[in-house]
């Protein structure tokens, strides 16, 4: 009797910790992309103790599952006061209040860029608030940009492609809101242009691409394509 409880006590452990270490740490990296790099941002000046922090976070995913990184969403209602009535001369007259509702989106901040997956995602800069300009090509950048992190899985060549009908530019920083950590930048010259940035990465690690627009009327729809090579 104990035999049989201690061995399915045994094997009872045994698949629990299997399932927990189900997830690869592949899909764990590109899953805590925004985890990862809140890392760096928390850090500041101490980015290099950055690393205990993603080591922990990729850990923590590994045992309990990518749904350890989701990032919530914030949302905001506010609603007036109930439907008021008034009565004059057998008359009513109903008043509803309107109610909205407010979600943060992502790319607008350092303090929460948009992930960015391999592939080719759109977006459009209109929405976007204007950073300040790049220490490289893009110095006399002036109009709304998006802040874009991508963690590798691999170490390789980052290729990334812009294209856009504005005269648009991309630069590539370690750490977000610090300008003199940028690594590269690309910035053809002209409208309808498609800007191809290489840069050699380290998986693992978070890098900031910023889609910016050259002059201040440089902004609206664009096409990012992201490869690992």
């Amino acid at each position: 009797m104990r035999r049989t409880l201690l061995v399915s006590l045994v094997w009872g452990l045994i698949a629990t910790g299997a399932a927990r270490g189900a997830t690869s740490r592949g899909d764990c990296i590109d899953a805590c992309a925004v985890r990862i790099a809140e890392c760096a941002s928390t850090c500041g000046d101490f980015a290099p103790m950055g690393n205990a922090c993603r080591r922990g976070v990729l850990k923590r995913c590994q045992r309990e599952g990518v749904g350890v990184c989701a990032v919530a969403t914030t949302s905001t209602t506010a609603t007036t006061s109930a439907p008021t009535s008034s009565t004059t001369h057998a008359t009513t007259t109903t008043t509803h209040g309107p109610t909205t509702s407010t979600t943060t989106p992502s790319g607008l901040s350092c303090a929460m860029p948009r992930p960015l997956a391999l592939g080719t995602v759109v977006g459009n800069t209109s929405s976007g608030s204007d950073h300040g300009p790049g220490v490289g090509c893009m110095q006399n950048a002036e109009a709304p940009d998006l802040i874009y992190v991508i963690v590798p899985g691999a170490d390789g060549t980052l290729v990334l492609s812009l294209t856009s009908a504005w005269d648009g530019g991309l630069y590539v920083r370690t750490a977000c809101d610090e300008p003199a950590t940028e690594l590269a930048c690309v910035d053809v010259l002209g409208d309808d242009a498609t800007e191809v940035l290489q840069l050699g990465v380290t998986a693992g690690t978070p890098y900031y691409v910023y889609v910016d627009g050259y002059t201040s009327d440089s902004y609206g729809e664009y096409e990012l394509t992201s490869e690992l090579q």
